[in-house]
C-alpha cells in the first residue's frame, strides 16, 4: 500500500525485526512547554522565552475551543500539509482560565546525555547546535507554526 501524501510515518515492521532506526531525531513535548528533541543518545529539552509568547492553539473543530465564553479571537489561517487543505483557525491561548503557567521557562533549556545520565540528573553543553539543528529540522517537518520559532528563540530562516 502507497504512503499518503500528508503521513509521516512507516512501516516499522523489519524495523523492529532488524532493530534498526527509523530516523536521526525525534520530537516531542507538550503544548506550551519544553520542545524536546532527542537523538537516543541525547535528549534536548528547549525552553520558551520568559513570556512564553506567542503562543497559540489550531483547531478544525471550534466546538472543541475551551472557555469560548470569553470570546477568543479566532483567525482563519492558511492549512498545514496534513489538514488536507482546511483552513485552520488559531486563537492565542495564553492565561485562559484555569490554565496552569508552563515553569518550562522557569527550569530553563536543558540537555542530557542518555547514555552516561539515564536518570538526567547532570545537564550538559556542549553538543547544543547539534541538538538545535535536529529540533529545527524536525520542526520544519513537522510544520511547526512560525510563532514558534519566536516563542524558543530560534534563528529559522
Amino acid at each position: 500500500m502507497e504512503q499518503p501524501p500528508d503521513m509521516m510515518g512507516q512501516a516499522l515492521r523489519q524495523t523492529v525485526a532488524d532493530d534498526r532506526p527509523v530516523r536521526d531525531a525525534a520530537l516531542f513535548g507538550i503544548h506550551g512547554g519544553h520542545v524536546n528533541v532527542t537523538d537516543g543518545h541525547y535528549v534536548y529539552m528547549r525552553a520558551p522565552k520568559d513570556d512564553n509568547q506567542p503562543l497559540r492553539s489550531y483547531t478544525l473543530q471550534a466546538n472543541r475551543i475551551r472557555y469560548l465564553d470569553r470570546k477568543p479571537d479566532l483567525t482563519l489561517i492558511e492549512p498545514f500539509g496534513f489538514t488536507k487543505n482546511m483552513p485552520v483557525l488559531a486563537y492565542e491561548t495564553q492565561g485562559t482560565p484555569g490554565a496552569t503557567k508552563p515553569r518550562a521557562a522557569e527550569w530553563g533549556t536543558l540537555l542530557y546525555d542518555l547514555d552516561s545520565d539515564p536518570g538526567q540528573t547532570t545537564p550538559i553543553t556542549d553538543i547544543e547546535a547539534q541538538m538545535i539543528a535536529h529540533l529545527v529540522r524536525e520542526m520544519t517537518a513537522c510544520e511547526a507554526p512560525a510563532e514558534q520559532n519566536e516563542r524558543l528563540e530560534l534563528a529559522i530562516s
